[in-house]
């Protein structure tokens, strides 16, 4: 199964939170990302896997 990989603008209109959050999970390496071009992509599986561990 291949990953999907949404763009930070689709993160955080999922997750409703600011671009200084994202940038928090980012860096505290809750999720992971790649970045292409100057675009940060990141998993939609380990997006999903931040609600299951509350």
């Amino acid at each position: 199964m291949a990953l999907e990989w949404l763009k930070s603008r689709a993160v955080r209109k999922l997750l409703d939170i600011s671009a200084g959050s994202l940038q928090n999970l980012r860096i505290t390496g809750k999720i992971r990302f790649k970045k292409v071009l100057g675009s940060y992509y990141y998993s939609r599986a380990d997006i999903m896997n931040l609600f299951k561990d509350k």
